[in-house]
């Protein structure tokens, strides 16, 4: 339960994360612009950082969960569950009626492995999502620091030969 909440929190946190981004990039010079365009591109693509947590975190959950059908089946003797609604009984709800009863049957009915790669994708993707924007970010910021530093050296160098 937790794992699906830090998810949904993920996703919910990279919107004003991009929009700071956005504001940050629109903000520079066009030389600016095109010198973190390819230093974007050199670095690692924000869709194979989300492809590999996505497969990391599916091995994580399969082997736990793995764990808790071997020892159900140690405490009960059967494999009997079917859906996450058995596993998970705490649920991440908004309180409107409508809302949960589709979260249930999106997420919580479905069988365990749909519902273990539902929880695993939300998650790589807020992840991504949240760690792209504030690469650029600070891609940015650390950009904007060393052009005010080679202005002023500019400047310090016109003045001496004026």
């Amino acid at each position: 339960m937790t794992f699906s909440f830090i998810g949904v929190l993920l996703l919910v946190l990279s919107v004003p994360l991009w929009t700071c981004r956005l504001v940050l990039f629109l903000g520079l010079n066009p030389r600016s612009r095109g010198i973190v365009k390819r230093v974007r591109r050199r670095g690692g693509s924000a869709i194979r950082f989300a492809a590999r947590t996505f497969g990391v975190t599916l091995a994580a959950f399969g082997v736990v969960f793995a764990l808790l059908v071997v020892f159900r089946f140690l405490k009960y003797g059967d494999l009997h569950i079917r859906s996450l609604s058995e596993i998970f009984r705490n649920r991440l709800y908004v309180g409107h009626g409508e809302i949960d009863s589709h979260v249930d049957t999106l997420v919580y009915d479905q069988a365990l492995p749909v519902g273990l790669i539902l929880f695993c994708l939300i998650f790589s993707a807020g992840l991504a999502l949240v760690v792209s924007a504030l690469r650029d970010i600070f891609l940015i910021q650390k950009l904007k620091r060393r052009l005010a530093r080679l202005e002023r050296a500019q400047k310090r160098e016109d003045a001496r030969t004026a």
